[in-house]
């Protein structure tokens, strides 16, 4: 119990990823968009820098611009 008090509180497990589809599902711009020019590709978004792609399961999904979007700029 007194090793669970040091460690300080849970913090359960966020996947990334899914912030960006609820961002693209909302339509809103990703944090730190304005640093970063709209590559201008046709399939991608310019304010969600998304494009439709098929995921995992066979469906098309919203999936950040390997070009634009900032979680992709590393």
């Amino acid at each position: 119990m007194q090793l669970s008090r040091q460690m300080g509180a849970h913090r359960p497990y966020t996947d990334p990823w899914r912030r960006v589809e609820e961002e693209a599902a909302a339509g809103l711009p990703p944090d730190g968009a304005e640093r970063y020019a709209h590559c201008g590709d046709k399939a991608c978004d310019p304010v969600t820098r998304t494009r439709l792609q098929l995921n995992a399961q066979g469906e098309l999904g919203p999936s950040p611009c390997a070009r634009c979007h900032p979680v992709m700029q590393f």
